[in-house]
């Protein structure tokens, strides 16, 4: 164990959480915060698999804050919401769909999270005039590291939705440029039969504020999803 290896040294946030977020197939690194602003602690952090995250996590072990490659190795796209506004996460949510996992960052911005469908790494593509990127390549820093203004904290749902995660729709942007989900990907993020996964599908997840704000009925009997469309980027719900 981690905290074996180290003793009675202080375990940072990428020490303590490095196990959970392993556990999910999820290999992070290292991630340094201060007044020049954010990057990772090592090179070659892109590349970084499983057994390379538990040996960082034992070099590291007072670091507070770390992250994660985001598309084809975490198969997670996160659309990130660059304002503080909870107005624009909602108005986001009720057009690309909802997610179970939503993260804030230090600073009070937003991040939902979502299966990756190839969608790559886009920054501002619907303008400079709304604060959103669609990031399906790169890192992002995870819950609960310590920023330079406080922690990124998950403020709905856990690390257990992630095998729930529906994909992102309406990216117009893309005219069709994704790319399908490979074998492997569609055995390890196989729909469950009686998942919520987002409004479009009739299931929305009701029990929060961003549900109530978007006045999302609710369903216990989610319509099912099948493995043919669940990566294919539906028009924006009506």
């Amino acid at each position: 164990m981690i905290a074996a290896a180290i003793h009675d040294r202080e375990l940072g946030a990428f020490a303590e959480w490095q196990p959970r977020y392993a556990k999910h197939g999820i290999a992070t690194f290292p991630v340094v915060i201060d007044g020049a602003g954010k990057r990772p602690a090592v090179k070659g952090y892109l590349k970084v698999g499983s057994i390379l995250s538990q040996e960082l996590a034992r070099r590291f072990p007072a670091n507070d804050a770390f992250g994660f490659a985001l598309g084809r190795r975490s198969q997670i796209t996160v659309l990130d919401v660059d304002t503080n506004d909870e107005r624009t996460l909602s108005d986001a949510l009720a057009r690309h769909g909802a997610s179970p996992l939503i993260v804030r960052s230090g600073s009070g911005n937003w991040q939902a999270w979502y299966r990756h469908c190839g969608e790559g790494r886009h920054v501002r593509p619907w303008g400079h005039d709304l604060p959103i990127d669609v990031l399906g390549g790169g890192y992002v820093v995870a819950p609960p590291s310590a920023g330079a203004r406080g922690r990124y904290q998950i403020v709905q749902g856990s690390l257990d939705d992630l095998p729930r995660l529906p994909p992102l729709l309406a990216l117009d942007f893309l005219d069709g440029q994704t790319k399908p989900l490979q074998p492997r990907q569609q055995r390890l993020w196989r729909p469950s039969a009686t998942a919520s996964v987002t409004t479009a599908f009739g299931a929305p997840a009701c029990a929060t504020r961003f549900a109530v704000r978007l006045r999302t009925p609710c369903s216990t009997s989610p319509a099912p999803v099948t493995r043919r469309s669940s990566c294919r980027h539906f028009p924006r719900p009506r």
